[in-house]
């Protein structure tokens, strides 16, 4: 797939994150796969915030083929994916596909 970098929100509540894709690379998902259905977002729960940084780094290849409607063959095409908190545009995580 030839387009920008896919980007994935992490939004951070006190017992879980959510996972939404970016309105843009969902657009641009949808043009390049049109039979593909991308979900709006992934729900994970966690206990404690311990619990959360135990999770991260980990949780989020497992959540992309649920997020993106797409087999881990097929994910590995896209190239990087951005994990950014949508409240301060910081950048948690890049999944490199490889």
């Amino acid at each position: 797939m030839n387009t920008s970098r896919i980007i994935v929100y992490v939004n951070r509540q006190l017992d879980g994150v959510t996972f939404g894709l970016d309105p843009l690379s969902r657009k641009q998902l949808h043009a390049a796969y049109p039979k593909k259905s991308p979900g709006g977002s992934v729900y994970v729960g966690y206990d404690s915030k311990a619990d959360f940084e135990s999770y991260h780094n980990r949780v989020e290849p497992a959540i992309l083929p649920i997020l993106l409607g797409m087999s881990e063959q097929e994910i590995v095409q896209l190239g990087e994916i951005d994990f950014i908190d949508p409240k301060t545009n910081e950048l948690l995580f890049r999944y490199i596909n490889e």
